[in-house]
C-alpha cells in the first residue's frame, strides 16, 4: 500500500487465515482473509479509488460533514469478486474498571507488535507477508504454540478482564483447531467466569450460536470452565445434542424453567417454540392417532428430522414414527387455502383459526362444520 507520509506500508494477511495456513490441511478460503497494514483508512481509500475498486466503511457512523467514519480503522474492500476487510494497525484502550467489552478509544499505530499485542490468542497473532510468502510472529511463542498445538492467551489474565467473552472463545478456538488449551490460560479463564455478568446476554447467546456447530464437546468445555453453570443455573447437567439449532436449544434448556430462561437470556420467540414443540413429542409411542395428529399439526417450526434427532431414535424407531405420522395425517382435509376462500385476511388471528380448523378436521368435522364453528 502506498502511504502519503512515509513511503509504503507492507500489506499483511492476519489472524485466522494465517493460523489455518500454518496448521495445514485444506488451503483457507480467501473470503476468510483479514488484511492489515500501518496505512490509515484514508490512505487505503485513496489507493482503492486510484485503482477503481469499490469500498465502504465497516462502521455505520458518519462524521459531522457526512463523510464515512472509520471508528475502528476498518475498510471493507470489494475486489476481484470477493470482499476483504483491511484494518489499520491499532492499539485498543479499554475503559478502566469496566470489564464490559467496551473500548475507551482506538489508537492507530505504526508498530506491528502493538497491533499483535491487542489480539486474543497467540495462534491468532500471526501475519503473512504476501509477496515474500513469509510468516511474521511479533509475539514471542506464537509459532511454538502452533507446533505444540496449544491455545494460549496473549499476555496475562487481564486479557480476560478486558474482554470476558474471550472465556467463551477459548473452547471455540480449541474445537476449531483441534488444539489443547494451555493449562494456565484455562485456569485464568475458569477463575474469571463471573465476569460474564458484565457482558450483554445477546453477546453470550451469539457465542453459543458460533460454538454449537462443533458438537457436544464444545459444551463439555463450557461446562469444564463453569460457563454453562454460570449463565444457565437451571442447567440439568445434560450435554446438549447439536445436530440442528432447534435440537440444540431443546436439549439444553429445561422445559420447566423455559419462561424464566427466555426472559433472562432475551431469547427470540422461535427458540421458545422449538423447545415446546420438540418436547411435545416425548412419549409419542403411547399417543392415540388423534393425539399424534394434533402434535404433528401444532409442530409448525420443526420438522420430523428434528424430532427424531431430539428423541435419539434409531433407524427402526424413526421409521415407525414416520410411518405412524404419515398414516395419521393423510386424511386431513382442512388447510390455509380454505380460510382464504372464506375471506379471512392474513393477521394475528389467521394462525389461531388455522390451528383450530386443523384440530376440528382431525376430529372428524367436515369443511362446512368447520366453517360454521370458526366463523
Amino acid at each position: 500500500f502506498p502511504s502519503h507520509d512515509r513511503g509504503e506500508s507492507t500489506l499483511f494477511a492476519v489472524g485466522g487465515w494465517v493460523r489455518d495456513l500454518m496448521i495445514g490441511g485444506a488451503p483457507p478460503s480467501n473470503t476468510d482473509m483479514d488484511l492489515t497494514s500501518s496505512a490509515t483508512p484514508t490512505e487505503v481509500v485513496c489507493m482503492l479509488d486510484g485503482f477503481g475498486h469499490r469500498w465502504h466503511s465497516a462502521d455505520s457512523h458518519l462524521n459531522e460533514d457526512g463523510s464515512p467514519s472509520f471508528l475502528h480503522g476498518t475498510v471493507v474492500i470489494h475486489m476481484m469478486g470477493e470482499i476483504f476487510e483491511h484494518t489499520t494497525f491499532r492499539k485498543d484502550v479499554p475503559k478502566k474498571g469496566d470489564p464490559s467489552h467496551r473500548l475507551d478509544s482506538v489508537i492507530h499505530t505504526r508498530d506491528i507488535r502493538e497491533d499483535a499485542a491487542r489480539r486474543d490468542f497467540t495462534i491468532n497473532a500471526l501475519y503473512f507477508r504476501h509477496w515474500e510468502g513469509e510468516v511474521i510472529a511479533p509475539i514471542d511463542g506464537c509459532l511454538e504454540d502452533i507446533d505444540r498445538r496449544i491455545v494460549r492467551v496473549i499476555g496475562g489474565p487481564d486479557r480476560f478482564d478486558e474482554d470476558p467473552l474471550r472465556i467463551m472463545r477459548l473452547p471455540r478456538m480449541v474445537m476449531k483447531t483441534g488444539f489443547s488449551p494451555d493449562e494456565t490460560t484455562f485456569n485464568w479463564a475458569r477463575e474469571r467466569v463471573h465476569l460474564l455478568s458484565f457482558i450483554s446476554v445477546e453477546g453470550i447467546v451469539i457465542e453459543i450460536m458460533k460454538g454449537y456447530k462443533y458438537g457436544p464437546s464444545y459444551f463439555n468445555w463450557l461446562a469444564e470452565l463453569g460457563v454453562l453453570q454460570f449463565i444457565l443455573p437451571e442447567w440439568d447437567g445434560f450435554i446438549p445434542l447439536c445436530d440442528t439449532e432447534p435440537v440444540m436449544w431443546a436439549s439444553l434448556l429445561p422445559l420447566e424453567h423455559l419462561p424464566v430462561i427466555k426472559q433472562r437470556l432475551k431469547l427470540p420467540n422461535r427458540v421458545e417454540r422449538w423447545v415446546i414443540e420438540l418436547n411435545s413429542w416425548r412419549g409419542w409411542q403411547h399417543f392415540s392417532d388423534i393425539e399424534l395428529r394434533e402434535v404433528f399439526e401444532s409442530s409448525r417450526l420443526i420438522d420430523m428430522n428434528d424430532v427424531a434427532l431430539f428423541l435419539g431414535l434409531g433407524d427402526q424407531s424413526r421409521y415407525d414414527l414416520l410411518t405412524r405420522v404419515s398414516l395419521c395425517t393423510k386424511d386431513i382435509e382442512f388447510n390455509s387455502s380454505h380460510l382464504k376462500e372464506w375471506g379471512v385476511k392474513e393477521g394475528p388471528s389467521f394462525g389461531r383459526l388455522l390451528r383450530q380448523g386443523k384440530s376440528l378436521s382431525l376430529n372428524g368435522y367436515n369443511l362446512d362444520e368447520i366453517r360454521k364453528r370458526l366463523l
